[in-house]
């Protein structure tokens, strides 16, 4: 018995080997046994064969609770149009694409075909319109009606897409494929819902439900939606948290200045003298996350000073209603700060 201890202790570091080796290629060890230097106490000895037993017994029971995710870096970049915008691959083979990053909004949507309209969108400085192109992609597949995306049978709540259900008089469908429409503070968009593959550099995320967008006002460039809904990049994506930096508008449509944003970053990292704030929960939102108000980041804002100076602002209009209405949201996808 002691013996057989040895042999699972001097191996786990091995066994660690294999759970966590990033090489797709066969490799195979010879693992050898060894005795375990004898130690003054035999309860200590006892209470560390124990310890490895149990460290043992979780990896093997939850191997992701200790395995620390990699966190991805991609650029932010400013633009006269408003927005800040990163990079982000989609289709087989993936079709570079810039999008606005929102935490406004949990819908994501690109510009889509080759006929795509922007009205309003002419801006002197402003980068030409990419669309996706969807014939140009093998894993292009529209959403029908009785789509588990769309119909809740996946986890979490069913997109937000009413219209799916509407019938014509033959009891068939009204549309093959459910439309969306979105309204901005500054500008709405329009198209069909359809699945793609995400690439990232380091993971690939199939079936990512994303907006194909045939029209938008003042909307020059398809949105990342990093909201709280279901259908945001965020939440498809499994992501644990997120953080960006957002640099001057004085870098507007600069190609070499950049903020940047980071996925799965390490938790609470004060290494860089950041300081945090939680994320506050609208009391109308719900539980079921049907509400518009359960979308938003909302902080705790307790005052508003302008050069030194507080500003006479009543506690009641920092803070949500009963209805919902007030507070203050996290909004990446806006240019300024307003109150109601």
């Amino acid at each position: 018995m002691p013996s057989s201890h040895h042999l699972l202790l001097h191996s786990l570091p091995l066994l660690l080997l294999f759970l966590f080796s990033a090489s797709s290629t066969p490799v195979s060890l010879q693992l050898s046994r060894f005795p375990l230097p004898p130690h003054p106490d035999p309860l200590r000895r006892l209470a560390a064969l124990a310890s490895a037993s149990a460290l043992r017994a979780s990896l093997l029971k939850n191997p992701r609770r200790h395995a620390s995710p990699t966190p991805y870096r991609s650029p932010l970049f400013p633009h006269s149009y408003g927005g800040y915008s990163l990079t982000l691959g989609l289709g087989t083979p993936p079709q570079q694409l810039s999008l606005l990053l929102d935490t406004g909004s949990h819908l994501n949507w690109v510009p889509c075909t080759s006929s795509y309209q922007c009205r309003s969108c002419s801006s002197p400085s402003a980068a030409p319109i990419i669309p996706f192109l969807p014939k140009s992609s093998s894993s292009t597949r529209l959403v029908g009606c009785h789509n588990p995306a769309v119909s809740g049978s996946t986890p979490g709540p069913p997109l937000p897409l009413p219209s799916c259900n509407s019938t014509s008089a033959d009891g068939c469908p009204a549309v093959p494929c459910p439309p969306y429409a979105l309204i901005y503070g500054s500008g709405s968009t329009a198209g069909l819902l359809m699945l793609e593959t995400l690439a990232f550099p380091h993971r690939t995320v199939p079936n990512f439900a994303v907006g194909c967008s045939i029209l938008s006002e003042r909307q020059p460039a398809g949105v990342a939606g990093f909201g709280r809904g279901a259908p945001s990049l965020p939440s498809q994506m499994g992501l644990k948290r997120f953080s960006y930096c957002l640099i001057s508008r004085r870098y507007d449509d600069d190609a070499v200045e950049s903020g940047f944003l980071v996925l799965d970053p390490a938790k609470d990292d004060t290494s860089s003298g950041l300081s945090f704030t939680p994320f506050l929960n609208n009391a109308a939102a719900g539980a079921d996350g049907a509400s518009p108000f359960s979308i938003y980041y909302y902080v705790g804002l307790r005052e508003i000073a302008v050069g030194g100076e507080k500003v006479g602002v009543p506690r009641s209009a920092l803070i949500t209603n009963s209805r919902g209405n007030g507070g203050a949201i996290v909004d990446s996808g806006t240019t300024f700060t307003y109150m109601a």
